[in-house]
Formats: C-alpha cells, structure tokens, sequence
C-alpha cells in the first residue's frame, strides 16, 4: 500500500512525505529525517512536520535537529496542545534542563487540565531538580490520574518519592508491576537497582 501511495502521489512533495514514511516503517530513520527535512525547506511553518522530525530526531539522538524542530513549536505551545505536549514530552531530551523547566513552569497553568502534559512538566522539573515546583504540580497530576493512566501516575510518583528520599514508598510501586515493560524497567532504574533493569532488556 505504502508503494502504491508513492508510486501514485500528487506532487513530488507527497511523494517524499510517502517515502519518508516508508523509511520510517522500515526503521531507516536517518533516511527519513532526510526526506523531510526536503520537505520542511518547502514547507518551512509546518509544525506537523517539526513534530515528526522532533520524534525522528530521538530515534537518532540527534539533539541539534532537536533543538531546532523545538525552537519552531516553543512559540505555539501555550496555544496548540499538540506543540504543548510534543515540547513538553521531548524538551529535557536536548539537555539543556533549566530551559526546558523554565518553560515547563509557563505551560503548567496553560494546560492546567491535561494529564499528560501535566506529566510531562513534572518529569521536566525534576531533571532541573526543582522538587518543591514538582511537587506541586504532581499534586494536579494526582486530581487528573484516571482509569487507563496507573502506571503513568505510579511513575510521577516514584520520582518525586526519590527526588525527596523516599525511596521506601517506590519499593511497592514496583513490587505491584505485573509484567515486564518500560515502566517496570524505570521504577528499577529510580532504586538503582541498573543490574537487575539490564537484565529486563535480555
């Protein structure tokens, strides 16, 4: 199907967004960052495409091209929640922490009814190490957490309860976890216990 879109495409420009998603089905990431970005210097304002490149650019570790997709979003993220939520969820990655937290602390308030966003301003800040700001803003992650969202909820737990040195309340988060997976990967990770988080991943 991918093929037939491509071979069948409008404009040369679609054919590119078809073949980029092509090599990103394929996991050629580079190939597909390499496509769009021939499609953004057409297409310079498009966001949608700065969000792709955005999560492309993790793919690769590619922290510049980060940088640069994010610096396009940052201006639209206290009014379109898809800016909001790609520039918080990925804005800590680039590691510049305190422009990352500093922003966070603008969203906050914007998009004071979004769990996930909400989540990921709290993850932000505790990587700046602000844990009394976190600790707030976890209290309205709390309101939020609903059916569907345990373990996202148990994270945002586990790391202010180790950013205040509570490691003994992050202990059950884990030893409740029932199959393998991310989350039970990150709850060891937080204990320290990296030996046994590698183990996971065998």
């Amino acid at each position: 199907r991918m093929l037939r879109a491509i071979a069948t495409a409008r404009s040369p420009l679609d054919r590119k967004l078809y073949e980029a998603a092509h090599a990103e089905f394929e996991m050629r990431w580079r190939d597909a960052i390499a496509l769009l970005l021939e499609v953004q210097a057409q297409r310079p304002g498009d966001r949608q495409l700065a969000r792709a490149l955005t999560e492309l650019a993790i793919y690769v570790s590619d922290h510049e091209l980060m940088e640069r997709q994010l610096a396009m979003l940052w201006p639209h993220a206290l009014k379109d929640i898809d800016d909001a939520s790609t520039y918080a969820n990925n804005a800590y990655r680039t590691r510049n922490f305190r422009r990352a937290a500093d922003h966070a602390m603008q969203l906050q308030d914007r998009w004071a009814g979004d769990f996930n966003i909400q989540y990921q301003i709290h993850r932000s800040l505790l990587w700046d190490r602000r844990v009394e700001p976190a600790a707030i803003v976890l209290a309205r992650v709390n309101q939020l957490a609903g059916s569907g969202l345990d373990e996202l909820h148990d994270l945002a737990r586990a790391r202010q309860a180790c950013a205040e040195g509570r490691r003994e309340e992050v202990e059950p988060l884990l030893a409740k976890q029932t199959q393998v997976d991310s989350t039970h990967w990150l709850l060891l990770g937080m204990l320290g216990r990296d030996v046994d988080a590698t183990k996971l991943l065998m």
